[in-house]
């Protein structure tokens, strides 16, 4: 006969394979699918939706239906059957990508969650390209036009809160979309205002102009400041605006 000892170690060896085959069967694949991660390649705006389609397989021993499908972006709709299906059966999720007001290149995934009434397994799908805009590249990094088409990032500087007798520097970008070179000059009455920058802009180039605000000799409170930005003859306004503030009345 078997002692207590013997029978007390098959008795937890046999709790531990019952277990780990439980584990196994849970980890066991749902679906498959043939081609996960999706390169469309270049996309144009104009062209409005694209189509795409990701196939699978049931590779388990059960019928599975697919719950839901996440998407990480607005852009990216998925459609699919919620209808079993059969082991070695086939299927296909589709999916309408978006590319209005995109730009540049995407990487976007969705999340599959399937069961086989058992256990859920998840899927990740991925779906990358380029999208071109029909907004020209140079007016989406430069909005604002400026004068004589030279084009700004912005037309407004704004300076937040600045520290009583601190330095607050901000940047504006210029840029030449013409063929022909464009002069620049600043002025600006406010001393405690500075502005820097190039003398002009070669075509298709960028320049970048900075405005330094001293706040030394400033009021506390509000401020706002007409400064301008000659290009060739033309005069373009360009407010600078923030807050002067103390250090009791300075916020984190």
């Amino acid at each position: 006969m078997l002692s207590l000892r013997l029978k007390i170690f098959l008795f937890f060896a046999l709790i531990i394979l019952f277990l780990s085959f439980g584990s196994y069967a849970n980890n066991q694949r749902l679906l498959i699918f043939n081609e996960p991660n999706k390169d469309i390649g270049i996309v144009k705006e104009k062209d409005g939706l694209v189509d795409i389609s990701y196939e699978f397989t049931n590779v388990s021993s059960e019928n599975v239906t697919i719950l839901n499908i996440y998407s990480q972006c607005g852009c990216l709709v998925p459609s699919f059957s919620t209808e079993p299906i059969a082991p070695g059966e086939r299927g296909v999720v589709n999916v309408v990508f978006d590319p209005t007001d995109r730009f540049s290149d995407f990487k976007i995934g969705l999340t599959v969650i399937a069961s086989n009434g058992n256990y859920k397994k998840f899927n990740t799908l991925v779906a990358s390209g380029v999208v071109i805009s029909r907004i020209p590249e140079v007016l989406i990094k430069y909005p604002c036009f400026f004068a004589d088409s030279v084009y700004a990032d912005i037309r407004t500087i704004g300076m937040r809160q600045i520290l009583a007798g601190d330095k607050r520097i901000r940047t504006l970008k210029l840029y030449n979309n013409s063929n022909e070179i464009r002069v620049l000059f600043y002025s600006n009455s406010n001393k405690n205002l500075t502005i820097s920058g190039p003398k002009y802009i070669n075509p298709k180039q960028e320049a970048i102009i900075s405005f330094v605000f001293d706040s030394e000799s400033a009021e506390i409170g509000l401020f706002s400041i007409g400064s301008v930005i000659h290009v060739g003859e033309k005069e373009v306004p360009v407010e600078v605006k923030g807050a002067v503030v103390d250090n009791d009345n300075s916020s984190s």
